[in-house]
C-alpha cells in the first residue's frame, strides 16, 4: 500500500505575484512545502489579468472571487476581502492541514468553520492580530507599542484563538498575547532566503537617475503609515543640508494609502526637495534584491 501524499491547503488575504515581505514569505514557504506535499493556495483575485486556476513552481493556486469587490474593481486593494467560495472547497478537499494567514478575517473563520466540520487541523499565523494601521491613524499618527496587550478579543475571536491547533505570531508582544488562550502557540521569526542575494544583481540606480557616488537613504516596503516612511522623510530633511550628495528613495507600492503618500509629496514640495526624494513605485523581486 502506498502512502498518500499530506494535502496542505494555504488560505491567504494576498499572494504571489504581489511582493511585499509577506507575500514574498508565503511564496517560498509554497515553494518549498511543495517539494513535499501537495499544496493549495487560496487567496482572493486582487488583478484582473490573473489566472483563476494555474499550477506554479510546484503548487496550485486559487484565485477566488471577493465578494466585497462588488464593482469588480481592479487592482483590489482593499484589506479586507471575503471568498465564500473557499467553504466548499475546503469542504470537499481533502485537505490534512490548513493554515490561515494573516489575522482572524473573514477567510480565516471560513476556514475555522470548514476544519470543525472535517475535524482537520488549522494552523493560524499571525503577522498583525490588529489593524495597527487603521489604530495609528484614528490616534493621530501615535500608538501605544502595547495596545495588543490592552486587547480584549470578541467572544467569538476568543472562541475561535482557542480552538485551532496551533498558532504561530512574528512578534512576542502577540504571542504573550495568544497565549492567554491558547498554550500551543510558537514565536516564528520572518525568514530570509539567504540564496536570493549570493547572485550578483545589475544595480537599478540609473534608471532611476540616482549618480553611482550619491550616498542613498532606502526605505523598502509599501507606502503605509504603519511603515513609517513619514518619519524618514522628516529625518532626510533635517539632515539634507550636511549631506548635500544624498537622496532619500523609497521603494514599494504607493497606491494603498493614497492621503498618506499626498501628504508626504506636499511635504517634499514645501521642504523643496522634489529632486532629491525619489518615489520607484512597486518593483519586481529582482529590483527590490538589487
Amino acid at each position: 500500500m502506498t502512502s498518500r501524499r499530506l494535502r496542505i491547503a494555504l488560505v491567504l488575504n494576498r499572494f504571489w505575484p504581489e511582493v511585499g515581505g509577506a507575500e514574498t514569505n508565503l511564496y517560498f514557504q509554497a515553494v518549498e512545502l511543495a517539494k513535499h506535499y501537495d499544496v493549495t493556495v487560496f487567496t482572493p483575485k486582487r488583478l484582473a489579468d490573473e489566472a483563476d486556476h494555474e499550477t506554479h513552481a510546484g503548487f496550485t493556486v486559487q484565485r477566488l472571487p471577493d465578494a466585497l469587490n462588488r464593482g469588480r474593481r481592479y487592482p483590489n486593494l482593499a484589506a479586507r476581502t471575503f471568498m465564500p467560495a473557499l467553504l466548499p472547497r475546503l469542504l470537499r478537499g481533502g485537505f490534512d492541514v490548513v493554515q490561515a494567514f494573516p489575522s482572524l478575517n473573514y477567510n480565516t473563520l471560513l476556514a475555522f468553520a470548514a476544519t470543525r466540520l472535517t475535524r482537520t487541523p488549522l494552523i493560524f499565523c499571525s503577522f498583525d492580530f490588529l489593524d495597527y494601521a487603521s489604530l495609528i491613524r484614528a490616534r493621530g499618527g501615535r500608538m501605544d507599542v502595547n495596545v495588543i496587550a490592552d486587547y480584549v478579543p470578541s467572544r467569538r475571536e476568543a472562541f475561535v484563538l482557542r480552538r485551532v491547533e496551533h498558532i504561530f505570531a512574528i512578534s512576542q508582544r502577540e504571542l504573550a498575547f495568544f497565549r492567554r488562550y491558547n498554550p500551543h502557540a510558537s514565536y516564528s521569526p520572518v525568514p530570509v532566503l539567504v540564496d536570493e542575494y549570493l547572485e550578483p544583481a545589475p544595480s537599478p540606480r540609473e534608471r532611476y537617475g540616482i549618480g553611482s557616488d550619491e550616498f542613498v537613504f532606502l526605505c523598502l516596503g509599501r507606502v503605509s503609515e504603519i511603515k513609517g516612511q513619514d518619519l524618514a522623510l522628516e529625518a532626510f530633511i533635517r539632515v539634507q543640508h550636511q549631506l548635500p550628495g544624498s537622496r532619500l528613495v523609497i521603494v514599494g507600492r504607493s497606491d494603498y494609502e493614497e492621503g498618506f503618500v499626498a501628504a508626504m509629496k506636499r511635504r517634499i514640495e514645501e521642504a523643496q526637495l522634489g529632486d532629491r526624494v525619489v518615489f520607484t513605485g512597486m518593483v519586481d523581486r529582482p529590483d527590490v534584491i538589487a
